[in-house]
C-alpha cells in the first residue's frame, strides 16, 4: 500500500481513518473481534472506556505500534496512515541527558532531516517553553516537561495525532491550561485521544466514543451535534458528563 503521505514536500492531510473489522489479541485474551469504526477528517475523537477495555491497544494499531491480526486500519482512499501519524504517550518520554530543545527536535536528528525553525519559535512561545530550552529535563517541573512532549508532537506537523492520556499527570490548572493549547494546536488536522477523564473529553471533541465489553465494542457514539447541542449552556454539559458517566457505570 502507499505509504508516502508528502505532496511537494508538504504532508497532506488524510481524508479520515477506517478501521474495518480488525481482530487483535494477547495469547488467549480477545480485545477487539470485527472490530469496525471511523474517524472523520480534521475531526478530534476522544475514546473513553473502563480500565482494561483496549482504549491503548487500539491507539497503538492506529498508530502501527501494533498490528492487527485480522482486519484493515487505513485512510477514506485505502491507503496506509502512518507515516501521517504523530504519537504522544501518557508519559512525556524526554531524554534526560538532552537540553529541552533538543529533545523537541530529536525526532528531526534521528531522521536527519531540517525541521522549521519557524515552527520551532511559534511552538516554544505558545507554549511558554524559551526560558527553559537550555535547561535539562530534571531542571523543570512535570508541566514544562509536558509542555515539552507537546512541542515535540507538533513540530512533526503531522496531519493525523494520537494522544495517549497526555495530561494524567497534571495538576488541574495546568491541564487546563494544557488542554485549551491542543485545542488551539489540533486545528485543521485530526486528533484521536484516549482519556479517563470526561470533562476533556468534552472539551477537546467533535465526537465521543465509548467502548464497552469483552471483546470490546463502541457502546455509544456522541456526534459532533450531540456534543454541540450540550455545549449551549453550561448546565448542559454536566447533563452530558453524567449521561457518559451513568454509561462508564463508574
Amino acid at each position: 500500500m502507499e505509504k508516502v503521505y508528502k505532496k511537494n514536500n508538504e504532508y497532506i492531510s488524510p481524508l479520515g481513518i477506517s478501521i474495518d473489522k480488525i481482530d487483535f489479541k494477547y495469547d488467549d485474551n480477545i480485545l477487539f473481534r470485527d472490530f469496525s469504526v471511523k474517524f472523520p477528517p480534521k475531526n478530534n475523537t476522544s475514546i473513553l472506556g473502563n480500565n482494561g477495555i483496549g482504549k491503548s491497544t487500539l491507539i497503538k494499531l492506529i498508530s502501527g505500534i501494533k498490528e492487527p491480526n485480522l482486519g484493515s486500519i487505513v485512510d477514506y482512499n485505502n491507503n496506509s496512515i502512518h507515516n501521517s501519524i504523530t504519537y504522544m504517550d501518557q508519559f512525556d518520554q524526554l531524554l534526560p541527558w538532552l537540553k529541552i530543545k533538543n529533545n523537541i527536535t530529536l525526532g528531526f536528528k534521528l531522521r536527519q532531516e531540517n525541521y522549521s525553525s519557524e515552527k520551532f519559535s511559534y511552538l516554544t512561545n505558545i507554549l511558554g517553553l524559551n526560558e527553559f530550552l537550555n535547561s535539562f529535563p530534571n531542571q523543570v517541573s512535570g508541566g514544562t516537561k509536558q509542555r515539552t512532549a507537546l512541542a515535540r508532537t507538533f513540530i512533526e506537523d503531522r496531519p493525523l495525532v494520537i494522544m495517549d492520556e497526555p495530561f494524567s499527570s497534571l495538576d488541574t490548572n495546568t491541564k487546563n491550561k494544557l488542554i485549551k493549547l491542543t485545542k488551539h494546536l489540533v486545528k485543521d488536522k485530526t486528533l484521536i485521544l484516549v482519556t479517563h477523564d470526561i470533562m476533556e473529553a468534552i472539551e477537546l471533541s467533535d465526537q465521543i466514543l465509548i467502548l464497552k465489553g469483552s471483546p470490546a465494542k463502541i457502546f455509544k457514539i456522541f456526534s459532533s451535534e450531540e456534543i454541540l447541542y450540550y455545549k449551549k449552556k453550561d448546565k448542559m454539559i454536566i447533563d452530558l458528563y453524567n449521561k457518559i458517566l451513568s454509561i462508564l457505570d463508574l
